[in-house]
């Protein structure tokens, strides 16, 4: 699997890996990868959550929230107001 592969889907493996990723390669066939350990990063997307529950996880519905982190660190000072795409 390379960057930017769009996962079709994760369940719990068979056997000797713990979990089976399926997406589709470069030509579009699907594949699916056996694997030890997934790490779920899709941020807020409802995929992510569902891909969590699925593999066992209870999900806590987030909720939106406007607040600031009180860090005294200086270095993290500079970067208020800085963002990354």
């Amino acid at each position: 699997m390379s960057a930017s592969t769009k996962v079709t889907d994760v369940s719990t493996g068979n056997g000797r890996n713990a979990f089976s990723v399926m997406f589709k390669s470069a030509a579009g066939t699907p594949v699916t990868e056996s694997c030890d350990k997934v790490l779920i990063a899709t941020g807020s997307s409802k995929l992510g959550y569902r891909w969590a529950e699925q593999l066992g996880h209870s999900i806590v519905p987030p909720i939106p929230s406007l607040f600031t982190f009180k860090i005294k660190d200086k270095e993290l000072h500079e970067l208020a107001g800085v963002s990354v795409e």
